[in-house]
């Protein structure tokens, strides 16, 4: 038996970001900092358990490993992996790398992000 596997996508209003001063967390000096990886996520990495380990993007040239256990990353990538969906990554520098944000193509169109 073969389970079909829903995916949808909700824009949700993003409210007003406020930045927070915490010393344990410093903040980027630009967006520039933040590096981006773009192409089709070819695998969904899980534990023995079923949990969520990590996914890989797989671009023309490269293929980047990203090491998350959000179940909600994990719901996003999945469906991006089954629709074969241009996505980017947004990431922190190597000493945090840290996944900032990820944007799904769903048109095919080059994103205005910049």
């Amino acid at each position: 038996m073969v389970a079909e596997l829903d995916c949808f996508f909700v824009t949700v209003p993003r409210p007003e970001e406020k930045v927070v001063e915490m010393a344990a967390a410093p903040r980027l000096r630009s967006r520039t900092e933040i590096k981006p990886y773009t192409g089709k996520v070819c695998e969904v990495i899980y534990d023995c358990f079923g949990h969520l380990e990590g996914f890989v993007l797989e671009s023309c040239y490269e293929r980047h490993h990203f090491k998350t256990s959000e179940k909600g990353i994990g719901e996003i990538v999945l469906c991006a992996c089954c629709e074969r969906v241009v996505v980017t990554v947004y990431v922190e520098p190597p000493s945090r790398n840290k996944i900032r944000e990820i944007v799904i193509d769903c048109a095919g169109k080059k994103s205005s992000r910049g």
